[in-house]
């Protein structure tokens, strides 16, 4: 469907795919989803790896491009969130 957004996990340094990624042709973006530093219930600190952690970010960085873009729906809003992607790869 046009409106599901399909993450692929990067690894640590974001250069290429994670060893646990699933990905395939309707996976449009992928963010960094290894070596993530989280809080955890004690307070302290440690490094997680999961799809979900780069789904998150996904899906933050397209809320903030959503708030920006008001006037922009499902297709339209990941269209130009794309293109944001190929200036400010920044996920």
């Amino acid at each position: 469907a046009s409106n599901i957004i399909y993450v692929a996990s990067l690894n640590q340094d974001g250069s290429d795919m994670a060893p646990f990624a699933n990905f395939g042709e309707n996976v449009r973006l992928a963010a960094r989803g290894m070596g993530i530093e989280v809080v955890v219930p004690s307070g302290r600190t440690d490094i997680v790896s999961g799809s979900s952690y780069a789904t998150a970010k996904v899906a933050a960085a397209i809320s903030n491009c959503a708030r920006t873009h008001k006037d922009l729906l499902g297709e339209k809003l990941i269209q130009k969130f794309n293109y944001f992607l190929k200036i400010n790869f920044c996920i």
